[in-house]
């Protein structure tokens, strides 16, 4: 079997016009003809893609930063209300030693302990309603 190829040299018909040749003579009237259109476009492209996800990563940095700014707010909360369970105790500790002293009669020592340990309880209350 024999294979025969023909070559050919000359090309004897071009191929069909991609672009509207209205379209060619209005980029070749534009102040933009010194550039070539496609590599033009796809710069364009680039550019208004990068400003959407530039615009889309900032917007969701800024919602994680409020969502961290709550929790920082709520932490803060939590920490004040540790703080203060601990100073109402010390309080208590010391009335208790005042009274041992003899510095304070009971029913003085009575009247600001339940008022500490009211206290006390609603801190401790608004704690568990944190950690719940």
């Amino acid at each position: 079997m024999k294979s025969i190829f023909i070559m050919s040299a000359a090309v004897t018909q071009t191929s069909p016009s991609f672009h509207n040749p209205g379209h060619l003579r209005m980029w070749f009237d534009s102040p933009l003809r010194q550039f070539n259109p496609h590599i033009l476009l796809i710069v364009l492209g680039v550019i208004i893609i990068g400003g959407g996800l530039f615009f889309i990563y900032f917007r969701q940095k800024n919602q994680r930063g409020q969502i961290s700014l709550t929790e920082d707010k709520e932490e803060k909360i939590f920490q004040q209300l540790l703080g203060k369970r601990d100073a109402i105790m010390t309080k208590m500790i010391d009335l208790e030693d005042e009274l041992k002293a003899g510095k304070i009669s009971e029913d003085k020592f009575h009247e600001q302990f339940n008022a500490y340990k009211d206290m006390l309880i609603q801190v401790k209350i608004n704690i568990k309603q944190m950690t719940e």
